[in-house]
């Protein structure tokens, strides 16, 4: 299986991102986006009136899928752009933590989940603080 770091050093990327931090924060975004949508699936399969949980984690997967295809593009990315998705995906990355950190204790999906979502806004946060 090829690696985001692989197919990255084959492009230019933006000189605003280094190739080793981009593709760790891809890999973040991948993980929340699979990790979110796992979790959204298991919380409407359980039933147990988790409705606000269930939407920030369908909004995380979603932002985090956008955002990775953002930052994949390389070179040419608009910066406000990029700027703007990041803030996204970590303010969705963040409430999908809070909503399914609530319900770790009794559910493994959302232990994993929120921790996945509290790892993704804490590099996209690093991230746009580097951006200025």
């Amino acid at each position: 299986m090829t690696s985001a770091k692989d197919i990255l050093q084959t492009v230019t990327v933006e000189p605003s991102f280094n190739v080793d931090e981009l593709s760790t924060i891809l890999q973040a975004l991948a993980d929340l986006d699979r990790d979110s949508t796992a979790c959204a699936v298991a919380m409407t399969a359980g039933g147990g009136g988790v409705l606000n949980a269930t939407r920030a984690a369908l909004d995380a997967a979603d932002t985090a899928a956008t955002a990775g295809r953002v930052l994949a593009r390389g070179e040419g990315a608009d910066l406000t752009v990029v700027k703007a998705v990041l803030g996204a995906a970590a303010v969705a990355a963040e409430r999908s933590a809070q909503e399914c950190g609530a319900h770790a204790e009794h559910s493994e999906h959302c232990r994993i989940h929120s921790e996945s979502a509290g790892r993704a806004a804490e590099l996209l946060r690093s991230q746009l603080s580097s951006l200025g």
